[in-house]
């Protein structure tokens, strides 16, 4: 995600890795594949959550927008020693 700041504006950039929307019961999901080294696998699922939560929220906040839902969940996708989903508040 790219964040610019321009005067009193602010531009950002970014790109949902994958949006699923369940029709039928209005929910959707939000997954953002990471692929960050953390050395401690014992720290690594707080460190990742409090690293990407914002980019999530902003994530999640465009979606809900977009698609006038209030049911979504945000995920992470960490690669390193997992290879599973991690659910963000």
């Amino acid at each position: 995600m790219t964040i610019v700041k321009v005067n009193l504006m602010l531009s950002l950039q970014g790109v949902v890795d994958l949006f699923i929307k369940n029709f039928l019961i209005s929910t959707a999901l939000i997954v953002d594949y990471k692929t960050d080294h953390v050395t401690s696998k014992k720290m690594e699922k707080k460190f990742l959550r409090d690293r990407h939560k914002e980019q999530l929220r902003i994530y999640k906040e465009a979606v809900e927008e977009y698609y006038k839902l209030d049911n979504i969940k945000k995920h992470m996708f960490i690669r390193m020693y997992y290879h599973s989903l991690i659910e963000i508040e």
